[in-house]
């Protein structure tokens, strides 16, 4: 079971992405490692700080089995949890049929790791891909990060970690949104009879896509866990916001549920957008401030509906953000559209010739929200590059 988790007291992350000297950026580090410590943990209470005993660790409670013990019959939370830590918690053993993986040079080595070093105090240090990343005080090099208290209650190996890096978040839910299952022995067998059936000119990587394309199509492996779901026409999944599309380009919006000789097609969001209210509640409301609180029906002037749960906003289409692509014109105005009021497209240009002008002017603006702050580190590396090759032209010449 994996998932992410939002905490509404948690400290601000972001601010990390502050000059490192900067008075602010030392203040979020120090509440973000205050807030870590009390939340996670890979410290071994059966262990000293200095780890100087971590040789007498205590071994898997199996016998009775600590797992099997009610929550409700644990009379010393200390010890079941001492108990717990032992048994769930604490990568004891490498193999090559779990987590060894051979490196390049040819060594074994733990996928997970594993022995980490100990970590006299918590920190936040810069990984080599520039990402943000917190150690955790550790006086055990086996220890599984956990919370006491979901530990405690879950009776079984949980790995909690606190995440302070935007792109680190992405990666993670990325990586379990788009992982497959395991191949059947069926899956494989097809795909070995194409390889086999390839010969001569035909063993092109193209052919082979096309071929496994064609033989595997409209098959695939079902989990037990996805069949036991369909089986018992369960939900695939929850969560906790809804998730709403909204098109930029102008596209009319394909209704769910319609009638026999009923249009397929109704108002989109923008064109309700346009046109809605003029009372001050709408007068400076955004157009993603406005998908994100309302409902919208099929025609434009039927009422709008108050949204019951947050909602993520997927814009399309998707434009690449760099300042120096060739599309960065759209990209321009597909962010002046969501952040700026406006009821005519034409409004967004204001004094500005470009789109690309008009968003540079709301960047420097103070009114900029955070979640921007990526497009305001991509123009000041821009400007610093251009600058750099300004200053090589002036020396050659």
């Amino acid at each position: 079971m994996h998932g992410v988790a939002w905490f509404r007291e948690a400290p601000d992350v972001e601010k990390l992405l502050s000059t490192k000297d900067d008075a602010e950026f030392l203040d979020a580090v120090e509440k973000i490692i205050s807030y870590a410590d009390n939340l996670v943990s890979t410290v071994n209470p059966a262990i000293s700080p200095d780890a100087s005993d971590a040789h007498n660790a205590p071994l898997p409670k199996i016998k009775p089995r600590v797992c099997n013990k009610w929550y409700a019959d644990v009379d010393d939370l200390h010890i079941d949890l001492v108990e717990l830590i032992a048994t769930c918690q604490r990568h004891t053993r490498c193999s090559t049929a779990y987590c060894l993986k051979k490196k390049r040079d040819g060594q074994l080595q733990c996928r997970f790791k594993y022995p980490k070093d100990l970590q006299p105090v918590t920190r936040i240090v810069t990984s080599d891909d520039g990402e943000p990343t917190m150690l955790t005080q550790r006086n055990d090099s086996l220890l599984n990060s956990y919370n006491p208290v979901q530990l405690s209650a879950w009776r079984a190996n949980v790995d909690m970690q606190m995440i302070v890096s935007r792109r680190r978040v992405i990666n993670y839910c990325a990586k379990y949104a788009t992982k497959p299952e395991p191949r059947s022995k069926a899956l494989k067998s097809v795909y070995g009879n194409v390889l086999k059936s390839l010969k001569g000119d035909d063993a092109s990587a193209l052919k082979v896509v096309q071929k496994v394309m064609i033989s595997s199509v409209g098959e695939r492996d079902f989990s037990a866990q996805e069949t036991c779901h369909l089986l018992l026409q369960l939900p695939m999944f929850r969560a906790s916001r809804d998730f709403v599309v909204l098109s930029l380009d102008y596209s009319r919006q394909l209704e769910d549920y319609f009638e026999e000789n009923e249009c397929v097609t109704g108002d989109s969001p923008l064109e309700h957008y346009c046109a809605r209210p003029v009372t001050p509640e709408f007068a400076n409301m955004t157009l993603l401030q406005f998908v994100q609180r309302f409902k919208t029906s099929r025609k434009v002037g039927e009422g709008l509906t108050c949204r019951k749960k947050h909602v993520v906003v997927i814009v399309c289409p998707c434009i690449s953000p760099d300042p120096q692509g060739p599309n960065y014109e759209q990209y321009c105005r597909q962010k002046l559209m969501l952040y700026q009021p406006f009821r005519k497209i034409e409004q967004l240009l204001g004094t500005c010739y470009t789109h690309a002008d008009a968003y540079l002017t709301y960047l420097r603006s103070n009114t900029v929200p955070a979640t921007l702050a990526d497009d305001i580190l991509r123009l000041e590396a821009a400007e610093r590059e251009n600058n750099n090759s300004n200053t090589e032209e002036v020396s050659l010449k």
